[in-house]
C-alpha cells in the first residue's frame, strides 16, 4: 500500500479551523479504489490518499480528488458557520520522497495569449477594469485551471460572457453572429467549447469529460479569450485575415 500525502491552506487567515474525516472514492475511471484521510488543524489542510501502488501517471487524478475532497469538508463548514472559505492544495508528498510544490501552469495555455506581455499589462488591465463582466470572465477562465470538476462550465460562461459584452442589446442567436463575425470565428468552434458543458451545467455529473476533450475546450477558450482582447485593443474593430485566420 502506498499513501500519497497533499497539503495546504483554508483562507482567508482571519479564520481558524479544525476537522478530520475520511471516505473511500476511485480514480482512473473507477479502476483504482483509493482511500482519503482529511485532516485540517489550524487551517492546515492534511489529505493523505491510500492505494495499492502509486504511479506517475496518477498524480493529476489524486490531486483533483483530493482537493475535490478537501474542498467539499471546507464548504461544509462554511456553509454551518456562514463564513467564505478558500480551500488550497499545492503541495504533494509521494511515497518516500520530500515535498514538492504542484504547478497549475500550462505553457500550451500561455502560449496562446498574445494580446499582452507581463511586462506591459497596462492597455489591458484598462480594458479590464472598464466592467465586471470581463473581470469575471478572466476570473472564471484562471479558475478553470483551480478547480477541474468546474472548467466546461466556467468556460462555457466565459463565451456568454464575451457574447454580451460585444452585442448588449442584441439577443442571443443575433449576438452570436456577430461575436463569430467581429472575432473571425465559426459556429462549430464556439459550440465545441458551449457543448461540453451541457451536462454538468443542468446538474448532471455522470460522464466526466475526457482529459484530451477537457484540454481542447481549455485552449480554445484561452484562443478566444485572447482574440476578444485584440479586438478591444483595436478599438472594437473586426478581426481579419491574414492577422487573424479563421478558426473552424
Amino acid at each position: 500500500m502506498d499513501t500519497v500525502t497533499f497539503q495546504g491552506v483554508v483562507m482567508p487567515r482571519s479564520m481558524i479551523i479544525g476537522h478530520e474525516s475520511t471516505a473511500n472514492t476511485s480514480i482512473m475511471n473507477g479502476t483504482m479504489p483509493v482511500t482519503l484521510r482529511c485532516k485540517i488543524v489550524n487551517s492546515q489542510i492534511t489529505v493523505e490518499c491510500d492505494l495499492e501502488k502509486y504511479e506517475e501517471r496518477y498524480l493529476q487524478g489524486l490531486w483533483a480528488t483530493a482537493w475535490d475532497y478537501a474542498r467539499l469538508v471546507v464548504n461544509l463548514i462554511g456553509f454551518q458557520s456562514g463564513a467564505g472559505l478558500i480551500t488550497i492544495i499545492d503541495t504533494i508528498i509521494r511515497p518516500k520522497q520530500k515535498p514538492d510544490l504542484m504547478r497549475t501552469q500550462l505553457s500550451r495555455l500561455s502560449r496562446q495569449c498574445t494580446a499582452y506581455n507581463l511586462n506591459n499589462t497596462q492597455q489591458i488591465a484598462q480594458i479590464l477594469s472598464s466592467g465586471i463582466a470581463i473581470k469575471q470572465a478572466i476570473k472564471d477562465l484562471v479558475e478553470s485551471l483551480i478547480i477541474p470538476n468546474n472548467a466546461v462550465v466556467n468556460c462555457a460562461r466565459v463565451m456568454d460572457t464575451l457574447r454580451r459584452v460585444i452585442s448588449p442589446s442584441l439577443n442571443e442567436k443575433p449576438g452570436w453572429q456577430q461575436m463569430q463575425r467581429v472575432l473571425n470565428i465559426s459556429q462549430t468552434y464556439l459550440q465545441f467549447i458551449t457543448n461540453q458543458s451541457q451536462d454538468p451545467r443542468h446538474g448532471n455529473y455522470s460522464t466526466p469529460i475526457s482529459d484530451p476533450k477537457l484540454m481542447e475546450v481549455l485552449e480554445r477558450s484561452w484562443i478566444v479569450m485572447n482574440r476578444f482582447l485584440e479586438y478591444k485593443k483595436k478599438g472594437d474593430s473586426p478581426l481579419t485575415d491574414p492577422d487573424f485566420p479563421s478558426l473552424v
